[in-house]
Protein backbone atom coordinates (compact mmCIF):
# COMPACT_ATOMS: atom_id res chain seq x y z
CA UNK A 1 0.00 0.00 0.00
CA UNK A 2 3.14 2.59 0.75
CA UNK A 3 3.14 2.19 -2.99
CA UNK A 4 -0.09 3.44 -4.06
CA UNK A 5 -1.06 5.96 -1.73
CA UNK A 6 0.67 7.74 0.94
CA UNK A 7 -0.17 7.23 4.45
CA UNK A 8 -1.29 11.15 5.19
CA UNK A 9 -3.28 10.63 2.04
CA UNK A 10 -5.50 8.14 3.17
CA UNK A 11 -5.73 9.49 6.14
CA UNK A 12 -7.38 12.30 4.73
CA UNK A 13 -9.54 10.16 2.93
CA UNK A 14 -11.07 8.97 5.87
CA UNK A 15 -11.23 12.35 7.45
CA UNK A 16 -13.28 13.62 4.11
CA UNK A 17 -15.55 10.87 3.98
CA UNK A 18 -16.45 11.06 7.34
CA UNK A 19 -17.73 14.45 6.36
CA UNK A 20 -19.23 13.85 3.08
CA UNK A 21 -21.18 11.16 5.02
CA UNK A 22 -22.15 13.97 7.72
CA UNK A 23 -23.79 15.92 4.82
CA UNK A 24 -26.32 13.42 4.80
CA UNK A 25 -27.42 13.46 8.29
CA UNK A 26 -29.58 16.20 10.20
CA UNK A 27 -26.98 14.94 13.15
CA UNK A 28 -24.89 17.54 14.98
CA UNK A 29 -21.14 16.73 13.32
CA UNK A 30 -19.22 17.45 16.45
CA UNK A 31 -21.23 14.51 17.87
CA UNK A 32 -19.77 12.11 14.93
CA UNK A 33 -16.47 10.20 15.44
CA UNK A 34 -13.81 11.42 14.08
CA UNK A 35 -14.99 14.69 13.80
CA UNK A 36 -15.23 16.28 17.16
CA UNK A 37 -13.40 19.50 16.42
CA UNK A 38 -15.55 20.67 13.87
CA UNK A 39 -16.62 24.44 14.39
CA UNK A 40 -19.28 26.82 13.29
CA UNK A 41 -21.31 24.70 11.57
CA UNK A 42 -23.81 25.84 8.88
CA UNK A 43 -26.51 23.62 7.23
CA UNK A 44 -27.21 25.08 3.41
CA UNK A 45 -30.72 23.72 2.40
CA UNK A 46 -33.85 25.49 1.36
CA UNK A 47 -35.44 25.01 4.26
CA UNK A 48 -32.53 27.33 6.11
CA UNK A 49 -33.09 30.03 3.00
CA UNK A 50 -30.31 28.73 1.17
CA UNK A 51 -30.36 27.15 -2.55
CA UNK A 52 -33.14 26.39 -4.33
CA UNK A 53 -35.62 24.29 -6.19
CA UNK A 54 -32.80 21.91 -7.21
CA UNK A 55 -32.89 20.88 -2.97
CA UNK A 56 -29.00 21.13 -3.37
CA UNK A 57 -27.43 20.86 0.11
CA UNK A 58 -24.47 21.16 1.60
CA UNK A 59 -22.36 20.59 5.21
CA UNK A 60 -20.24 24.00 5.95
CA UNK A 61 -17.76 24.77 8.66
CA UNK A 62 -14.12 25.52 10.19
CA UNK A 63 -11.49 22.05 10.82
CA UNK A 64 -9.21 24.28 12.89
CA UNK A 65 -8.54 27.53 10.53
CA UNK A 66 -10.02 25.50 7.47
CA UNK A 67 -13.08 25.56 5.85
CA UNK A 68 -14.70 22.44 4.63
CA UNK A 69 -17.72 22.31 2.17
CA UNK A 70 -19.03 18.69 2.33
CA UNK A 71 -22.33 18.51 -0.31
CA UNK A 72 -24.65 16.22 0.15
CA UNK A 73 -24.90 13.49 -2.31
CA UNK A 74 -28.42 12.25 -3.85
CA UNK A 75 -31.29 11.72 -1.69
CA UNK A 76 -34.51 13.27 -3.05
CA UNK A 77 -36.57 13.62 -6.18
CA UNK A 78 -35.13 17.10 -7.08
CA UNK A 79 -31.95 15.51 -6.77
CA UNK A 80 -32.64 12.81 -9.71
CA UNK A 81 -33.85 15.36 -11.45
CA UNK A 82 -30.51 16.74 -11.05
CA UNK A 83 -28.99 13.67 -11.99
CA UNK A 84 -31.04 12.83 -15.03
CA UNK A 85 -30.54 16.42 -16.38
CA UNK A 86 -27.66 15.06 -18.43
CA UNK A 87 -27.00 18.12 -21.11
CA UNK A 88 -24.03 19.01 -21.77
CA UNK A 89 -24.29 22.79 -21.62
CA UNK A 90 -21.53 25.69 -21.68
CA UNK A 91 -19.89 26.30 -18.65
CA UNK A 92 -20.56 30.30 -18.30
CA UNK A 93 -17.73 30.26 -15.59
CA UNK A 94 -14.93 28.19 -16.69
CA UNK A 95 -13.69 26.13 -19.59
CA UNK A 96 -15.61 23.70 -21.53
CA UNK A 97 -18.85 21.98 -21.04
CA UNK A 98 -20.84 20.72 -18.29
CA UNK A 99 -23.71 18.56 -16.86
CA UNK A 100 -26.59 20.60 -16.94
CA UNK A 101 -28.35 19.35 -13.47
CA UNK A 102 -24.91 19.75 -11.54
CA UNK A 103 -23.99 23.11 -13.10
CA UNK A 104 -27.81 24.76 -11.76
CA UNK A 105 -27.05 22.91 -8.63
CA UNK A 106 -23.99 24.44 -8.32
CA UNK A 107 -25.22 27.67 -9.07
CA UNK A 108 -28.03 27.60 -6.84
CA UNK A 109 -25.84 27.88 -3.82
CA UNK A 110 -22.97 29.49 -5.47
CA UNK A 111 -23.40 32.89 -4.03
CA UNK A 112 -24.39 31.28 -0.23
CA UNK A 113 -21.29 29.46 -0.40
CA UNK A 114 -18.94 32.79 -1.17
CA UNK A 115 -20.96 34.68 1.46
CA UNK A 116 -19.94 32.38 3.92
CA UNK A 117 -16.28 32.11 2.88
CA UNK A 118 -16.51 35.93 3.80
CA UNK A 119 -18.38 35.58 7.14
CA UNK A 120 -15.46 32.99 8.39
CA UNK A 121 -12.59 35.71 7.85
CA UNK A 122 -10.02 33.08 6.67
CA UNK A 123 -6.41 33.61 7.98
CA UNK A 124 -3.81 34.38 5.34
CA UNK A 125 -2.83 30.39 6.27
CA UNK A 126 -6.33 29.05 5.41
CA UNK A 127 -7.36 26.63 3.45
CA UNK A 128 -10.52 25.24 1.63
CA UNK A 129 -11.60 21.54 1.22
CA UNK A 130 -14.27 20.33 -0.57
CA UNK A 131 -16.35 17.00 -0.35
CA UNK A 132 -19.06 15.16 -1.29
CA UNK A 133 -20.40 11.60 -2.26
CA UNK A 134 -21.65 10.61 -5.27
CA UNK A 135 -23.82 13.89 -6.32
CA UNK A 136 -22.02 15.62 -3.96
CA UNK A 137 -19.19 14.05 -5.31
CA UNK A 138 -19.86 15.19 -8.82
CA UNK A 139 -20.82 19.48 -7.06
CA UNK A 140 -17.35 19.13 -5.01
CA UNK A 141 -15.42 19.01 -8.69
CA UNK A 142 -17.71 21.88 -10.30
CA UNK A 143 -17.47 24.20 -7.37
CA UNK A 144 -13.77 23.92 -7.06
CA UNK A 145 -13.00 24.22 -10.62
CA UNK A 146 -15.33 27.51 -10.51
CA UNK A 147 -13.85 28.94 -7.34
CA UNK A 148 -10.59 29.07 -8.95
CA UNK A 149 -11.79 31.16 -11.77
CA UNK A 150 -12.66 34.16 -9.84
CA UNK A 151 -13.36 37.13 -9.45
CA UNK A 152 -15.55 36.49 -7.12
CA UNK A 153 -17.86 39.48 -5.94
CA UNK A 154 -21.31 40.01 -3.71
CA UNK A 155 -23.20 42.50 -3.50
CA UNK A 156 -23.38 44.08 0.58
CA UNK A 157 -25.34 46.03 2.12
CA UNK A 158 -28.68 47.23 2.35
CA UNK A 159 -30.85 47.10 -0.59
CA UNK A 160 -30.86 50.60 -2.83
CA UNK A 161 -27.16 51.39 -1.17
CA UNK A 162 -25.46 48.10 -1.80
CA UNK A 163 -21.64 48.43 -2.96
CA UNK A 164 -19.23 45.18 -4.28
CA UNK A 165 -17.07 43.75 -2.28
CA UNK A 166 -14.62 41.16 -3.56
CA UNK A 167 -14.34 38.23 -1.87
CA UNK A 168 -10.72 36.05 -1.14
CA UNK A 169 -11.36 32.75 -1.85
CA UNK A 170 -8.16 30.35 0.36
CA UNK A 171 -6.42 27.94 -1.10
CA UNK A 172 -8.15 25.02 -2.33
CA UNK A 173 -5.87 22.44 -0.96
CA UNK A 174 -8.08 19.48 -1.20
CA UNK A 175 -10.79 18.11 -3.12
CA UNK A 176 -12.36 14.20 -2.17
CA UNK A 177 -15.11 11.93 -4.32
CA UNK A 178 -16.65 9.70 -3.60
CA UNK A 179 -18.25 7.21 -6.35
CA UNK A 180 -18.45 10.35 -8.19
CA UNK A 181 -20.11 10.38 -11.76
CA UNK A 182 -18.41 12.10 -14.41
CA UNK A 183 -19.06 16.13 -14.60
CA UNK A 184 -18.03 17.58 -17.95
CA UNK A 185 -16.41 17.39 -21.35
CA UNK A 186 -12.88 16.85 -22.42
CA UNK A 187 -12.36 20.43 -22.60
CA UNK A 188 -13.51 20.94 -19.13
CA UNK A 189 -11.30 17.90 -17.66
CA UNK A 190 -7.95 19.31 -19.22
CA UNK A 191 -8.90 22.37 -17.61
CA UNK A 192 -9.45 21.07 -13.68
CA UNK A 193 -6.70 18.42 -14.64
CA UNK A 194 -4.32 21.72 -15.00
CA UNK A 195 -5.68 23.33 -12.17
CA UNK A 196 -6.62 20.62 -9.77
CA UNK A 197 -5.53 17.78 -10.04
CA UNK A 198 -2.62 17.96 -7.63
CA UNK A 199 -5.11 18.60 -4.69
CA UNK A 200 -7.56 15.94 -6.18
CA UNK A 201 -8.21 12.77 -4.72
CA UNK A 202 -11.11 10.77 -6.42
CA UNK A 203 -12.32 6.77 -4.82
CA UNK A 204 -14.65 4.41 -6.44
CA UNK A 205 -15.09 0.98 -5.35
CA UNK A 206 -15.17 -2.00 -6.79
CA UNK A 207 -18.50 -2.62 -9.04
CA UNK A 208 -19.90 0.61 -7.75
CA UNK A 209 -21.56 2.21 -10.86
CA UNK A 210 -22.32 5.41 -11.12
CA UNK A 211 -18.32 6.19 -11.50
CA UNK A 212 -19.36 4.82 -14.99
CA UNK A 213 -22.10 7.60 -15.73
CA UNK A 214 -23.13 9.72 -17.54
CA UNK A 215 -21.46 7.99 -20.36
CA UNK A 216 -17.70 8.53 -22.07
CA UNK A 217 -19.67 7.75 -25.77
CA UNK A 218 -21.74 11.04 -24.99
CA UNK A 219 -18.85 13.32 -24.16
CA UNK A 220 -18.10 12.90 -20.89
CA UNK A 221 -15.27 12.80 -18.98
CA UNK A 222 -13.60 12.74 -15.60
CA UNK A 223 -12.77 15.76 -14.21
CA UNK A 224 -9.29 13.38 -13.08
CA UNK A 225 -9.67 10.18 -14.80
CA UNK A 226 -6.60 8.71 -12.26
CA UNK A 227 -8.71 7.80 -9.20
CA UNK A 228 -7.95 5.27 -6.55
CA UNK A 229 -10.35 1.89 -6.09
CA UNK A 230 -11.33 0.05 -3.62
CA UNK A 231 -11.92 -3.70 -3.54
CA UNK A 232 -12.53 -6.20 -1.14
CA UNK A 233 -10.72 -3.29 1.54
CA UNK A 234 -7.85 -3.30 -1.02
CA UNK A 235 -6.56 -0.05 -2.49
CA UNK A 236 -5.57 0.13 -6.37
CA UNK A 237 -5.66 2.55 -9.10
CA UNK A 238 -7.49 2.86 -12.21
CA UNK A 239 -8.69 5.08 -15.21
CA UNK A 240 -12.25 4.93 -15.04
CA UNK A 241 -12.13 6.59 -18.72
CA UNK A 242 -10.63 3.37 -20.26
CA UNK A 243 -13.68 1.29 -18.68
CA UNK A 244 -15.58 -0.33 -21.48
CA UNK A 245 -19.02 2.07 -21.70
CA UNK A 246 -22.84 0.36 -20.81
CA UNK A 247 -24.56 1.30 -23.98
CA UNK A 248 -27.99 2.82 -23.16
CA UNK A 249 -29.80 5.59 -24.77
CA UNK A 250 -30.61 7.61 -21.31
CA UNK A 251 -28.65 8.25 -18.01
CA UNK A 252 -31.08 6.09 -16.17
CA UNK A 253 -31.26 3.81 -18.70
CA UNK A 254 -27.63 3.43 -18.05
CA UNK A 255 -27.98 3.06 -14.04
CA UNK A 256 -30.70 0.71 -14.37
CA UNK A 257 -28.18 -2.04 -15.63
CA UNK A 258 -25.54 -0.83 -14.29
CA UNK A 259 -27.79 -1.06 -10.58
CA UNK A 260 -29.02 -4.65 -12.50
CA UNK A 261 -25.57 -5.81 -12.22
CA UNK A 262 -24.35 -4.90 -9.09
CA UNK A 263 -24.56 -4.62 -5.53
CA UNK A 264 -26.44 -1.73 -5.09
CA UNK A 265 -24.38 -0.94 -1.45
CA UNK A 266 -21.28 -0.84 -2.75
CA UNK A 267 -22.51 2.76 -3.55
CA UNK A 268 -22.84 3.66 -0.05
CA UNK A 269 -21.10 5.65 2.24
CA UNK A 270 -21.63 4.16 5.37
CA UNK A 271 -21.33 0.25 4.17
CA UNK A 272 -18.77 0.29 1.34
CA UNK A 273 -16.34 3.20 1.50
CA UNK A 274 -15.57 4.09 4.83
CA UNK A 275 -15.66 0.57 6.11
CA UNK A 276 -13.43 -0.28 3.27
CA UNK A 277 -11.02 3.00 3.76
CA UNK A 278 -10.58 2.04 7.81
CA UNK A 279 -9.79 -1.37 7.17
CA UNK A 280 -7.66 -0.75 4.15
CA UNK A 281 -5.60 1.60 6.68
CA UNK A 282 -5.57 -1.24 9.25
CA UNK A 283 -4.08 -3.24 7.21
CA UNK A 284 -1.50 -1.09 5.96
Amino acid sequence: MPDIIKPELLEASILYARFASAAYSDQTVKSRTGLEKFQNELRMSPDTGMGNKTDTQALLGLWGDDIVIAFRGTQTVADWISDANSILVPNTNGVGKLHRGFKTAGDSIYVDVIKFIRNMQPKSTSRLYLCGHSLGGALALAMASRLTAGPHVLMVGPPGSQTKVTVAVPTIAGVFTYGAPRVGDDAFQKEYTAKLSAVTTNWAAGEDPVPQVPLFKDGYRHAVDKRFTLRQNAIGVASVDSLDDIHQRSFFGSLRELFGSSDVSKHSMENSYIPQLETAKKNG
